[in-house]
């Protein structure tokens, strides 16, 4: 920082730069000022180093405070992190085998409405004109029996769907 130039005249008739004076001025006020102000002479040295141990103790106890209250928040977060994570480890798999409980259901539904769309059952009344007496019961047997397992594997799909969904809410909660 480059002070200004400043002329001033003296009563003598010399001329004189105002620029040590600046200087001075500014190296006292950056160094605290004279030293013969800076403390009074009946001040106790080791008094003085007391109060300054006394105020780092207390600094010290204040910042140990705040650290050991930190590390239990840290720690009890770290446990309610564990938890949580468990939580959803079970519940991603518990969506897992519902999902291939469903998958295998749908796929066993898919294979017997191929076979059905394949071979419709006939109507009753072609049944009875075109097959004999006793293939007309084996036919009806066998239809019944499809009816039967496309029912049961519709309730298991169902069933399947549904625990998905109930998973998948227990996942949002978690």
């Amino acid at each position: 920082m480059r002070l200004p130039r400043v002329t001033t005249r003296l009563a003598s008739g010399l001329r004189r730069t105002a620029r040590p004076v600046a200087l001075t001025a500014l190296l006292i006020a950056l160094l605290g000022g004279p030293t013969w102000f800076a403390a009074p002479a009946t001040a106790d040295p080791i008094t003085d180093a007391q109060a300054r141990v006394d105020a780092l103790n207390r600094e010290v106890t204040t910042v140990t405070d705040q650290l050991t209250e930190g590390t239990r928040r840290l720690e009890l977060d770290q446990t309610r992190q564990r938890t949580v994570t468990r939580l959803l480890a079970s519940t991603t798999r518990k969506i897992s085998l519902a999902q291939v409980d469903a998958d295998a259901g749908n796929a066993a539904v898919g294979q017997i409405a191929a076979q059905l769309y394949r071979s419709p059952p006939p109507g009753l009344l072609l049944l009875s004109l075109s097959t004999a007496p006793g293939d007309i019961a084996d036919l009806l047997a066998v239809q019944a029996n499809l009816s039967q397992l496309a029912d049961q594997q519709n309730v298991r799909v169902r069933r399947a769907v549904a625990a998905r969904g109930q998973l998948r809410t227990e996942q949002r909660a978690v």
